[in-house]
Formats: C-alpha cells, sequence, structure tokens
C-alpha cells in the first residue's frame, strides 16, 4: 500500500496569540503533515502576519467572515490528502499525535476494517492548558455510530478522518 498522505487544517479567527504555537506543533510532528491549510475566517487583528511568517511550509487562505464550519469545509476542499486531520488555532498537539493516528490507518482510507475516524488524546487547549485526556486511545467504535449518538463522540481536534468521510463531516 502507497503511503498515505495528510492534510492538516487550521481555521482561524483573530488568533494572532495561538497561531503560531499551533502550527509550531503541527510542524513539529514526528510524523508531519503532508500539506497544512491555514483558513482565516475574516480576522481583524495580526493573524494572516503570524501565517505570513511560516512562508511555503503552509498554504494560507482567507475569506470574510462566515463561522469555523465555513472555514473548516473551505480547508478540507482545499486539502488534498487521504487524511485529514482538524486542528483548532488555539489547540496544541502532541508530538506523536499524527504518527499514533496514520498507523492506526494502516489499512488504508477505503478498508472498511477499521474504525475511519481514529481518537487520541494528543491535544492540549493553549488558552486552558487543559489535556484533552478523557478522549481514548485508540476510539473502538465505527465513527458513523458516533455521529448517530453512539458512545464515541470525537471533538474535531482530536481525530483523523479519511477521504471518505471528511466530505460528510465538514458540516
Amino acid at each position: 500500500m502507497s503511503t498515505l498522505r495528510v492534510t492538516c487544517v487550521i481555521p482561524v479567527y483573530n488568533g494572532e496569540r495561538f497561531l503560531g504555537n499551533a502550527l509550531d506543533s503541527a510542524l513539529g510532528q514526528s510524523r508531519p503533515p503532508d500539506e497544512i491549510i491555514v483558513v482565516d475566517d475574516g480576522s481583524t487583528d495580526a493573524t494572516a502576519a503570524v501565517a505570513a511568517r511560516y512562508g511555503g511550509r503552509i498554504a494560507y487562505h482567507r475569506h470574510e467572515n462566515a463561522g469555523p464550519a465555513v472555514a473548516r469545509n473551505r480547508g478540507i476542499k482545499a486539502g488534498c490528502g487521504d487524511l485529514v486531520a482538524i486542528l483548532d488555532a488555539d489547540d496544541l498537539w502532541h508530538t506523536d499525535k499524527l504518527a499514533r493516528q496514520v498507523a492506526r490507518s494502516r489499512h488504508g482510507p477505503n478498508s472498511g476494517s477499521h474504525s475511519r475516524t481514529c481518537a487520541t488524546s494528543g491535544c492540549l487547549n493553549s488558552r486552558t492548558r487543559n489535556s484533552c485526556s478523557e478522549i481514548r486511545w485508540p476510539c473502538r467504535f465505527r465513527f458513523s455510530r458516533s455521529l448517530r449518538g453512539g458512545p464515541c463522540s470525537i471533538p474535531s481536534v482530536h481525530s483523523i478522518r479519511t477521504r471518505n468521510t471528511r466530505t460528510s463531516l465538514a458540516g
């Protein structure tokens, strides 16, 4: 099987205080994403300047303020990875988050033999410094079940999604 490509989408609105740390945590992964897409949802602060410091290491898209769901959707549509990981601009990832999740996706994006979304506790909210440790690794339920109110609800910052599920989960 070929190597799975990972797209990291970072929606942001007025996140100049946090965006640099979020980008550093994405770029500092032991298994870095193949592309990082920052979607600026009409920020009025210096968010664009923070993103510009990263130059060609990221793709930066800006649109008029339309809300976080629209920003996530635009980032997901712009990406070309087999897997999509969403990182909120005020969150940080554990260094091995993507490596663990990609390893769990070893059957490939079209395989029905594994959960199509993997959860991990590799997140730290940069505002509150609280770990998201209540999320267990790995999720033992199919993600489609969690969308119907099953026992495995997963916040977007904890999941990595296959190409097959990313559009339907985007909004």
